[in-house]
């Protein structure tokens, strides 16, 4: 049986955009046919200052894995793609790549390392407004209001910009 992810996918080290195209040919190969990009953004940090903008954008896909199984194959790609610790000491940190389970399916779920939806998606426009692009109409089970309701609600200020490479 084949299940819908919904994915968020940032970067704010490196070649930006070459660790979005490089993670998006891994997960369409390794973890599920991805159907829907957005466009990306360039967004600031959240919940820590750097140098450099993140590039943020979300896609989803079909895959026949476990939200579990699903996990496990995109810390892979991250680690393969040369991801460190996504935070130290509890404090965010620069990252090469960052690849998020948002939704999957209508599925609540919550276990060692997963939480699904992610607990703080509607909370960040970083996630939202890509995710509004390719999502507007889905349902987060757990807050039961549309993707696009929870864009309109959302009280982030974070700036977000179409990326022009």
């Amino acid at each position: 049986m084949e299940s819908i992810a919904y994915l968020s996918i940032g970067t704010n080290l490196g070649d930006r955009l070459k660790n979005i195209e490089d993670s998006i040919e891994l997960i369409d190969r390794e973890a599920g046919e991805v159907i829907k990009k957005s466009s990306i953004y360039t967004t600031e940090p959240v919940g820590f200052s750097a140098e450099t903008d993140f590039l943020n954008l979300c896609i989803s896909i079909k895959t026949k894995s476990s939200p579990e199984e699903l996990l496990a194959k995109l810390k892979s790609i991250e680690l393969l793609l040369g991801r460190k610790k996504k935070s130290e000491n509890g404090d965010y940190q620069s990252r090469l790549i960052d690849i998020d389970i948002i939704l999957y399916d209508t599925i609540i779920m919550t276990i060692e390392n997963l939480k699904i939806p992610h607990e703080r998606y509607h909370q960040r426009m970083f996630v939202l407004k890509p995710l509004a692009q390719i999502a507007a109409n889905i349902y987060d089970p757990s807050l039961g209001k549309t993707i696009k309701q929870l864009y309109t609600e959302c009280i982030d200020q974070s700036t977000i910009n179409f990326y022009e490479p």
